[in-house]
């Protein structure tokens, strides 16, 4: 419970507790990290062989780098960004920046991103608990397979068992439409009032769940944030929407 203009505010009467998976619960950057990294060294190793004196996390921070600089430009699209970014960053390696080579080595940074998926360091903690008194349930746009891999990869399958996810792919909507969010509250037998969403997305997560109905928590997470940062109260008209900057915040609330 916290307080609210000076009154106590709490989410009463709740069942079940949705959540978006990337960014929420799964930290898609440090996935991305790893499996740039792992790349990067598997592929200056078939060509080159040398690979000890490698400082790959100098590289992945100056593709970083250039990718935040160039993400700017509206007239290129995502995969230009990357491949820009990609080539700007290795240009000092013994490696190809031809077009096809990147392409190539993206891929391969795709392929391994699965084997490579971690939570935020306090989502599973907080998912125990709140387990014990709440019903949890992912509301997520993507592939369902992904989806379920990840959940299992995580150890998050023995709070949100495979019949608790709900994917645009499984419900044929995607949010931040209300029937994908409709339809897995129809599934697990809650009613709106029973129900909250909690994802990092404004638009996605939190104006879609309006839209259906539920209240909500947005979870926006600040790089290097203090973990003693206060929560913050948004407004939609007269709806207030909780702010945290991580899910061991949510517990004040449940």
């Amino acid at each position: 419970m916290v307080k609210l203009s000076g009154k106590p505010y709490s989410f009463t009467g709740k069942k079940i507790l949705f959540f978006d998976l990337n960014g929420t619960l799964v930290d898609q950057h440090a996935s991305f990290r790893a499996a740039f990294q792992e790349a990067l060294h598997e592929f200056i190793g078939r060509w080159h062989g040398e690979t000890d004196m490698l400082n790959l996390e100098e590289i992945f921070s100056l593709y970083e780098a250039e990718w935040n600089k160039r993400k700017k430009h509206a007239r290129l699209k995502g995969e230009e960004v990357q491949l820009s970014s990609l080539r700007q960053a290795v240009s000092q390696l013994p490696l190809e920046t031809s077009d096809l080579f990147l392409q190539k080595l993206l891929q391969r940074i795709r392929d391994l991103q699965p084997g490579h998926v971690q939570l935020f360091p306090d989502a599973y903690e907080a998912l125990s608990i709140l387990s014990k008194k709440y019903m949890l349930a992912v509301i997520s746009n993507g592939p369902t397979a992904a989806q379920l891999a990840k959940i299992h990869a995580t150890g998050l399958s023995q709070f949100i068992p495979p019949h608790h996810l709900f994917t645009s792919h499984s419900e044929k909507s995607a949010k931040p439409h209300r029937t994908i969010f409709l339809n897995a509250m129809k599934k697990m037998d809650a009613s709106a009032k029973q129900s909250v969403m909690i994802g990092d997305s404004w638009k996605r997560d939190i104006c879609g769940a309006l839209e259906a109905g539920m209240e909500a928590v947005w979870v926006k997470r600040i790089k290097n944030d203090d973990t003693n940062r206060p929560y913050e109260i948004k407004r939609i008209g007269q709806k207030p929407i909780p702010v945290v900057h991580s899910c061991k915040e949510l517990l004040q609330f449940f």
